[in-house]
């Protein structure tokens, strides 16, 4: 789904039961005029680097809630973080994050809970192995 309000900002009330993942890379990045949010993304097994592109204000954290990078005060660029052993194929969080966050090494969205994530069949398939 989509939403064009024209900057309006209109508020989408989505029912909880219903998984939602904002999916945000260079080619499709989220809404920059988001004001303090939280979301999760998955580390595919493997991954060594979580390459990004933010800035401003906000944290990602590893799957135990540790801070790997902070935005705070930084310039929208692009960042990355080493991932630590054991923390791949593994869910991380991103923390009071002002504005858009484009994930680029890792799959690109974020739902609201760790149970609402949907990742693309080839990330699946390829983890299973």
């Amino acid at each position: 789904m989509t939403v064009s309000d024209g900057s309006y900002r209109t508020m989408v009330k989505w029912p909880d039961a219903l998984p939602m993942n904002c999916q945000s890379d260079q080619a499709k990045p989220m809404n920059g005029a988001y004001g303090l949010w939280m979301g999760y993304f998955y580390v595919p097994k493997g991954t060594k680097t979580i390459g990004f592109f933010g800035g401003e204000h906000g944290e990602i954290r590893d799957s135990e809630d540790r801070p790997q990078f902070w935005l705070n005060g930084k310039q929208p660029n692009f960042y990355s973080v080493a991932v630590p052993e054991g923390q791949d194929g593994k869910v991380w969080k991103a923390r009071y994050v002002r504005g858009s966050l484009r994930l680029l090494t890792v799959p690109p969205v974020f739902p609201r809970t760790p149970g609402e994530l949907l990742l693309p069949k080839e990330f699946v398939e390829k983890d299973a192995k």
